[in-house]
């Protein structure tokens, strides 16, 4: 079995928003995550646990994009909940 990414509706459109070229990153960085979870990898994403109203969430850098996700190991889901500029992604 292996990990699937999940985007919530939200997530989704912000990811629609985006010019290809970073969708095409985020996309990259997604399957390295995924390969990272199931030791596919002998790279580790550049993940960080949040605190304070994301606590219990993590967060993944894509350029100068963040993706906050959570990930659902007994599921095999990474659950992705917000994709934005880094400036803005902790609003």
């Amino acid at each position: 079995m292996s990990y699937r990414v999940k985007l919530t509706n939200a997530a989704k459109k912000q990811f629609d928003k985006l010019p290809e070229t970073q969708q095409g990153l985020i996309i990259y960085e997604f399957r390295n995550l995924c390969d990272y979870y199931e030791d596919k990898s002998a790279s580790n994403p550049d993940i960080r646990a949040l605190q304070g109203k994301y606590k219990g969430f993590y967060r993944l850098k894509a350029g100068d994009y963040r993706i906050i996700f959570n990930c659902k190991h007994e599921e095999l889901v990474i659950a992705v909940i917000k994709i934005s500029h880094r400036k803005d992604v902790y609003r």
